[in-house]
């Protein structure tokens, strides 16, 4: 999801550093990154990697200048640092989002009888987890290993059995005819993409449902195609039957604040 994208780059990579830098430097990368992954998340930041490289003996106007090297080869590594900012989140001392199971997959699924199950971006699994209680064959992929190892670590405690999978919606094969329903829930995924919908379509067995909880912005101001007025509707009527949809103000999973939420449930048809 692009908004949650430029939120965990803001978070991680924030210092107003921008310059043109000479050349990529994978040694010089791997350094300033091992760093960032190694310390905690409050100080390990690009300003305490300025730092740090001035502690080392560096001038100022040569950190400055190693700092904007590594801003531009952060655009090159961009899949890293969204991972290390979810990792982060994941192993917070205190959830800054809901980690009970969504309300809105709960109410959908909770009459429905078992089959195979598809989560997308599954996080710490708490969707996922739910799913497997109730009887259904699991499967979740992630680009964070870190929730994957705490959904794994969950399961096992619970006597649950989950798939997990570390890999991003490009690369995930969804397959064919596989699933009996796919749940995004707070995805950082392309909602509205035609490509990514018909896909999904293709990977669902006959009468298979998709359940979807998006957090939106403005359709006035939008900052992700999916937050255009109807636009999650529109993607996902051709092929399907629309069985629930919603467009509302609602308390958002992720983040914990009352905003515009998009919901809705849709059959293959």
């Amino acid at each position: 999801m692009r908004v949650l994208m430029t939120f965990a780059l803001a978070v991680v990579l924030a210092a107003g550093l921008w310059a043109q830098a000479p050349a990529d430097n994978d040694t010089l990368w791997q350094q300033y990154f091992t760093w960032l992954k190694e310390g905690d998340a409050r100080t390990h930041t690009p300003l305490g990697y300025r730092a740090k490289l001035i502690a080392g003996g560096m001038t100022e106007a040569q950190a400055d200048e190693r700092m904007a090297l590594l801003h531009q080869l952060s655009g090159q590594h961009e899949m890293e640092i969204v991972e290390l900012y979810f990792d982060r989140e994941y192993t917070a001392s205190q959830a800054d989002f809901n980690t009970a199971p969504n309300a809105f997959v709960v109410s959908m699924t909770e009459n429905l009888r078992p089959g195979t199950a598809l989560d997308v971006a599954m996080g710490q699994g708490r969707n996922a987890l739910y799913l497997a209680s109730k009887g259904w064959q699991v499967t979740g992929f992630d680009i964070a290993q870190k929730g994957l190892d705490a959904a794994q670590a969950e399961a096992a405690r619970r006597g649950l059995h989950i798939t997990t999978v570390k890999q991003g919606y490009e690369d995930f094969d969804f397959g064919q005819e596989k699933w009996d329903l796919v749940v995004f829930c707070y995805a950082w995924v392309p909602l509205s993409d035609p490509a990514l919908v018909e896909r999904v379509r293709a990977s669902l067995k006959p009468h298979g449902l998709v359940v979807i909880e998006h957090p939106a912005e403005d359709p006035a101001a939008p900052r992700d195609p999916t937050d255009e007025a109807n636009a999650l509707l529109k993607a996902w009527s051709a092929g399907f039957r629309v069985l629930r949809y919603e467009d509302t103000i609602d308390e958002w999973d992720w983040r914990m604040r009352k905003a515009r939420v998009l919901r809705l449930m849709v059959e293959k048809w």
